[in-house]
């Protein structure tokens, strides 16, 4: 299975348009309550300060936008958007978005990656930032409409970076991140 995490390319508008937009659909995980025009996708996509694709034997299967949280004194903190296609899901593809993402974060000087709005139905999002190491930060109850009766609160998470020392190694399937005052290596068997 080849796969691999690659900047964003015009080429690649109309697939991640289209997996956006399915999750948007399903009215779970993302704050738009419509989908996105083609040409919406692609000011968005061009407009975030990084966006990248996951390719999973040449075909688009996930994507994720990195962008400033706020303006001015809080710029350097980053947010990021992840979004895999129904198909690829169980597959770690959000899991190799997620590692980009915070690579390309220290790469951006951003000091923090932060998600504001984590669904609490989405307990794999939940999981997999646990699992990383990102910190959670607090809870917001009653929010987020599921539908047009019911409402979920959202988590926020974030992983600060401001004692990030070092590196991501892909060797062997494994990645390793350092800290100042411990290392935290997580493995992978299946990449």
């Amino acid at each position: 299975m080849t796969f691999s995490i690659q900047p964003f390319c015009l080429d690649h508008l109309v697939d991640i348009s289209r997996i956006w937009n399915d999750v948007i659909i399903a009215g779970t995980h993302f704050p738009q309550d419509k989908t996105l025009s083609l040409e919406e996708c692609h000011s968005l996509f061009t407009q975030a300060s990084y966006t990248a694709v996951a390719v999973l034997n040449n075909e688009v299967v996930g994507v994720y936008i990195l962008y400033p949280n706020n303006i001015g004194r809080l710029r350097k903190v980053a947010n990021a958007s992840y979004a895999v296609d129904k198909k690829a899901r169980g597959k770690k593809v959000g899991k190799a978005l997620i590692m980009h993402s915070l690579n390309k974060s220290k790469e951006l000087n951003f000091r923090i990656l932060q998600f504001n709005s984590v669904v609490d139905s989405n307990s794999g999002a939940k999981y997999l930032y646990n699992k990383l190491g990102f910190k959670h930060a607090g809870y917001i109850p009653n929010c987020f409409k599921i539908n047009d009766v019911n409402y979920q609160g959202v988590n926020i998470f974030y992983c600060s970076f401001n004692r990030l020392i070092a590196f991501f190694s892909w060797r062997s399937s494994r990645y390793v991140l350092k800290f100042k005052n411990a290392v935290l290596s997580k493995c992978c068997n299946k990449w």
